[in-house]
């Protein structure tokens, strides 16, 4: 089961279960799905800006910025963000032996190294899994965009509804929105670009001198 990105943020605010029940998924929500998948991988890799925001009913309590980039299994995302009045920054990546993580904010100042053969399924990726980790989905036009809307979902613990935007000229990821405990979290594609250079994967400690390091 993958831990996409919007549930990964989530757990740093709110937890709560979801009852789920037995439903099917329509065959062109799954192909356009895999379209949107291929269209946002390349061999040489690909990089993506977003503006993520969390709310709690109507009041902001999350803001700021992302980058992914990915490079076969390698991965590497940044998040810069204001939560609760803090700076937060979190980074971390995994490099083909070791996959790491960076906290900063909210009164940690944290690094974990993990020697492993391969990164955590999905951490900090879009997900283009979703009909196969929910039940139900209904997807509807939306001017230049395809609108999918997931519900009843498989795992407890995954949000309960989750919508995904798609553009129907590209087919690429525009935006992602789930909704869980009265909180809204937004992802929003604002820039992509392919190539990327394999030394961006690798964790440097010497970057974070202040840190509490911790190695499994």
């Amino acid at each position: 089961m993958k831990k996409y990105i919007l549930l990964a943020i989530a757990t740093l605010l709110f937890a709560c279960g979801i009852v789920t029940a037995n439903a099917q998924i329509p065959a062109e929500v799954s192909a356009l799905l895999k379209k949107s998948s291929v269209a946002m991988s390349d061999p040489a890799g690909v990089e993506y800006e977003m503006d993520i925001k969390v709310k709690m009913l109507v009041v902001n309590i999350l803001s700021g910025k992302m980058t992914m980039a990915s490079l076969g299994e390698k991965n590497r995302y940044t998040m810069t963000a204001k939560a609760m009045g803090q700076e937060m920054i979190t980074e971390g990546g995994f490099d083909g032996e070791y996959e790491w993580e960076h906290t900063k904010g909210l009164g940690a100042d944290t690094l974990y190294i993990t020697r492993t053969n391969k990164k955590s399924e999905g951490e900090y990726e879009i997900d283009f899994d979703l009909d196969k980790e929910y039940r139900k989905a209904n997807m509807k036009k939306e001017g230049d965009y395809y609108v999918i809307d997931f519900s009843d979902p498989k795992d407890s613990e995954a949000p309960g509804k989750v919508t995904m935007k798609i553009n129907a000229k590209n087919y690429f990821f525009h935006e992602m929105k789930t909704s869980k405990s009265g909180a809204t979290i937004s992802l929003t594609l604002t820039k992509v670009r392919t190539g990327v250079k394999d030394g961006i994967f690798s964790c440097d400690p010497k970057k974070y001198p202040q840190a509490v390091v911790v190695r499994k």
